[in-house]
């Protein structure tokens, strides 16, 4: 499997198999909590997205999915596809040295029931119309970490990743107020100042 990046000046890299340490976060996460805590939110996944993939290839918008009764709103199956992608993005924030977001992390790992993440399923544009036609050897991808910052580039107010499976992208994500955007201030002004210099670097 070939491993490519946005940078165009950065070389492919070769997956030997599924454990190979391209496909894991530098950030671990506790051997507990990646099998026993969330490993339900994982399999709902897998049958989600199948089944969401099966909806899109028949013509139809892949969010009908939570149209279907298995997906009703708080439902066992609803609130793990969220929690799955809840773990997504608190190891992207770890992997990026940002803080344990309590409210995320209580969530994925089943510690509380309320669902702050919000999620947005579409056709991936650079799958259709570059990838397609290597679809048989498979595509997926990330979109990285993107942290939203106030009109005045100061206070963050939000943090968004994209996974992208086939001809699927699910972005995801968190919205949060001025407490919030004020403790990462804060608290954690080198994860805060190295997403600003993505801003002033682009």
């Amino acid at each position: 499997m070939a491993i490519i990046s946005g940078d165009s000046e950065i070389k492919p890299k070769l997956a030997q198999g599924p454990k190979s340490s391209f496909f894991h976060f530098s950030a671990k996460i506790c051997r507990h909590c990646n099998s026993t805590l969330t490993q339900s939110a994982d399999k709902e996944f897998d049958v989600f997205h199948g089944e969401a993939r099966a909806l899109f290839e028949a013509g139809h918008p892949p969010a009908e999915m939570f149209g279907n009764e298995r997906y009703a709103a708080n439902s066992e199956a609803y609130l793990n596809v969220f929690r799955y992608f809840a773990k997504l993005l608190a190891c992207h924030v770890a992997h990026s040295e940002g803080p344990r977001i309590l409210q995320l992390t209580d969530f994925a790992i089943r510690k509380s029931n309320r669902n702050i993440i919000f999620l947005c399923i579409e056709s991936d544009p650079v799958y259709q119309l570059t990838y397609e036609p290597l679809s048989q050897h498979g595509y997926a991808a990330h979109g990285g970490l993107i942290i939203y910052f106030d009109k005045y580039k100061i206070l963050p107010k939000g943090i968004e990743s994209s996974l992208s499976l086939g001809p699927l992208k699910y972005t995801f994500g968190i919205r949060f107020g001025f407490p919030v955007g004020i403790s990462l201030l804060m608290r954690y002004g080198n994860f805060v100042d190295k997403a600003k210099m993505s801003i002033i670097e682009t």
